[in-house]
């Protein structure tokens, strides 16, 4: 019991951090930026058939045609122009940490958390190059070099904005295909995606329309978008703008197709390996919500996996729990290498 409580105050502490910079939100439809072929005056109820729309192809909507602007790649740093594009001209140039091996065909492709320093990343990442894998860390839309100047936190990538959210989570994901797209060309055959937090919605989302994924971990995760932001600590000043404004019901329509909820189906491949890693303390992704993804995942067979650690949202990074989730990670990458 003791050390659940200071596992809670960890938390916490680690949860308020980003408080100050968390303004005050204001409840916006957004239609037009999430989907371009809308008016900025389009209802809820048409928004809502457009996302039906997308829900039906999206492999089109995550796979936009790639812009013909050069690719870079210079002292380990990949540069695109993103097939997403936005008002922000620095947010729409997609850039990742690329960390290239020789030793093997396996790439790792690394997706943070929401408003993630980079440095654990980078030294995740140097970890497993260590161990043989070549890994790429995304940078996010709005994070580091990608942010607004106006603000110091990525408050863009998930607002009370609903359009511009989608927008910003499809981007992601369609970098991320972009960066899956330069691994193939250098050889790499067997690619593992890897997401923290609202970063596992995006990967998953990448594992289920990109079937040159090998495996797909989804670390602390959940199959609708709209119920995170609703409950979780770190979204708390999002949800105070979006009740009063939509239903819950009426979020989850709209945040649909930046769920992983729909898309189970997709990951019923052969060669797919799908793990979930949860904490039992988590705050700010609620473990019902994990569970319920789960029980959706085994109602449609897919083999997935799922570990439960006795951690919170941020303490998974605190030893013993990191030690542990990184070991059942690897063990699980390798086991998925061996699939034919």
């Amino acid at each position: 019991m003791w050390f659940g409580s200071i596992v809670d105050r960890w938390d916490e502490e680690a949860a308020a951090a980003d408080d100050a910079h968390k303004r005050g939100e204001v409840f916006e439809l957004g239609p037009s930026l999430a989907f371009p072929d809308l008016p900025a005056t389009a209802s809820l109820g048409v928004m809502a058939e457009a996302v039906r729309a997308q829900l039906r192809d999206p492999h089109a909507f995550y796979r936009p045609p790639a812009r013909s602007a050069p690719v870079a790649f210079e002292n380990n740093w990949l540069s695109f122009e993103s097939a997403v594009r936005t008002e922000d001209s620095a947010n729409d140039i997609a850039n990742a940490l690329i960390l290239e091996s020789g030793r093997r065909p396996d790439a790792m492709l690394l997706i943070p958390h929401w408003n993630a320093p980079q440095e654990p990343y980078f030294k995740l990442a140097a970890k497993m190059h260590r161990l043989g894998y070549a890994v790429a860390v995304l940078t996010l839309p709005y994070h580091h070099q990608r942010r607004r100047a106006e603000s110091a936190i990525a408050d863009y990538f998930v607002s009370a904005n609903l359009g511009r959210t989608i927008r910003a989570v499809r981007q992601a994901v369609a970098d991320a295909i972009g960066i899956v797209d330069w691994l193939e060309s250098r050889g790499y055959s067997r690619i593992h995606v890897i997401g923290a937090s609202l970063g596992s919605c995006v990967a998953g989302l990448v594992g289920a329309i990109d079937t040159r994924v090998r495996s797909t971990v989804l670390l602390l995760t959940a199959g609708r978008f709209a119920d995170v932001v609703w409950t979780g600590r770190a979204t708390q000043h999002i949800a105070s703008a979006l009740r009063g404004a939509v239903t819950l019901d009426e979020l989850r329509q709209i945040w649909a197709i930046i769920s992983l909820e729909p898309f189970v189906d997709l990951y019923k491949r052969p060669d797919h390996r799908l793990l979930i890693v949860s904490a039992r303390r988590d705050a700010v992704v609620l473990p019902p919500l994990t569970a319920d993804f789960a029980e959706k995942l085994h109602a449609a067979e897919v083999p997935a996996r799922n570990i439960s650690l006795a951690c919170g949202h941020y303490s998974i990074g605190m030893l013993p729990f990191s030690l542990i989730a990184t070991a059942r990670v690897l063990w699980f990458l390798r086991q998925a290498s061996t699939v034919r």
